[in-house]
This record gives structure tokens, sequence and C-alpha cells, in this order.
């Protein structure tokens, strides 16, 4: 029997089905036939022993047909026999497939939902932005020194952190799935989402905001009364919302310009 082995696992289980149930009607119908002619053979066997010895020579014959058609039903039942066996193996192979297919597909569908779990919902985002649900296993990187890592030990003591003295390692880790989240100053995790494929921001904002700004000698008065004044006709041109689009646009992408840009002086 051959079996065929196309693309389509629904096909070839129904391909297997269709034969099997042909090969077995065929069988059916030949040993109906076989059968009846079997009963009709006893049937004329009987008259004639009942008749007399005359029919010898008849009944010879029909002990012969009789043999004949019982070596053909033998035939036939084994024949069925080794179908029945052909199509245990075939359906055996088939279920085997099945099972491969299907680990298969578990393995795909699971790689599938890392590859969207840190694509399109950071771990950050998937804890609804709140530090204090992180998971008890859950880790944050922060490097050393930073204000993420006083902010975080005085304010979540919970928190495992990661420490690393440098950037290189901290996106190493991060990127090799060593913790939950990597926290620092929002220019720097911004422009590592927009510049890394697969990471976003989870929580924009934590902590005390600051700024940055130009700094005077203290008690420099003339220059510090100068700086502002300058700051704030600036802001009325909207100076720094140009400067921003004209030259850190390809950094921090447009959506946290608002976020960013302090216009005037004035932090809102």
């Amino acid at each position: 029997m051959d079996i065929l082995e196309p693309h389509n696992p629904d096909f070839k289980d129904n391909l297997g089905k269709a034969k099997a149930f042909a090969k077995y009607a065929e069988l059916e119908a030949r040993l109906a036939e076989y059968n009846e002619k079997v009963e009709k053979l006893m049937t004329e066997l009987s008259d004639l022993n009942k008749q007399a010895v005359t029919y010898n020579d008849a009944v010879k014959a029909a002990e012969e047909d009789l043999k004949n058609a019982k070596t053909n039903v033998e035939k036939a039942l084994e024949a069925y026999s080794g179908f029945r066996r052909t199509s245990a193996i075939a359906l055996s192979y088939i279920e085997d497939k099945e099972t491969e297919l299907a680990e298969a597909e578990e393995k795909v569908a699971a790689k599938e939902k890392e590859i969207e779990e840190r694509k399109d919902d950071s771990k950050l985002e998937k804890l609804n932005s709140e530090l204090d649900e992180l998971k008890a296993n859950d880790e944050v990187i922060v490097i050393t020194g930073t204000t993420a890592e006083t902010y975080l030990t005085e304010k979540y003591p919970n928190i495992k952190l990661q420490k690393y003295d440098t950037y290189a390692n901290a996106k190493t880790a991060l990127e090799n799935g060593q913790a939950a989240a990597w926290a620092n100053d929002n220019t720097e995790v911004i422009a590592y989402a927009l510049q890394n494929k697969g990471y976003t921001v989870g929580i924009p904002e934590l902590g005390s905001k600051d700024t940055i700004a130009p700094a005077v000698s203290k008690g420099n008065k003339t220059l510090l009364d100068w700086i502002n004044s300058e700051i704030e006709a600036l802001g009325k041109e909207n100076f720094f919302h140009a400067d921003y689009e004209a030259t850190l646009t390809g950094t921090y992408g447009s959506d946290y310009e608002e976020k960013l840009v302090v216009e005037g002086g004035k932090v809102n």
C-alpha cells in the first residue's frame, strides 16, 4: 500500500481514511461473493448426496470448488489482515507526525510570546507601570552612583537591584534578560528604547523632576539676570522646541518633546 505524504496533515488523514474504507468495501464485496458461492455449493452437495451415488463426480467437483472457494476466502482474509496492519502503521506514522507538529507549534508559540513580550509589552508595562507590583524575583538594573540607584534604594528598598559600573555592562545584562527593567535618567531610557528595537519606556517619569540649565558663579546677579531674561525672550519665540525638533528628534523622538523641553525657563 502506498502512503502519500502531502504537506497538509488533514489531507494525509482524509486520504488514508478514504483508501482504508475503499479497500474494506472491496474486501467485503468479495467475501460476500465467496460466501454466497460456498452456500450455493453446500446446498448442491447436500442435494447430490441425497439423490444417489451416481452423482459422485459432481460431488467431487463441488468439493473442489468448495475447496477453491475456501482458499480464496482465506486469501481474502489474509489480504484484509495485511491491509489492517498496513493501515495501523500508516495511522501510527500520521500520529507521530501530528505529535511532532504540535510540539513544533508549541515552541513557535512560546518564542512568539517571548518576542512580543520584549517588543510590545515590556515588563514594566505589564505591571501597570507600578514598581510596587514587581514580582518578588524581578530585579531592576541601575548604574552605580546615579539618581536612579539612590531613589530606588530609599523609596523601594524591597526591590532587588543589579548594579553596574558601565552602561555597556548594564545594556548587555538587560538584553540577556537578567533583569525585568533598567531604571535610569529619562533621557537615557527614552533614547535607548528608541534606538534599540524590542524595548519600550514603561515609566516615563519617576521621582522628582530635574532640569538641565546654565549656571553662574554665586553672587553674579548681573549675569544671572541677563541669562534669565534671554531664556524668557527665547521662550516667546518657541526657540527650544524648534531647536529640539531640529537636533534631538532623532535621538528622543517626537512623543516625548513636551516632557523634555522646558520653554522660557518655566517647568510645567
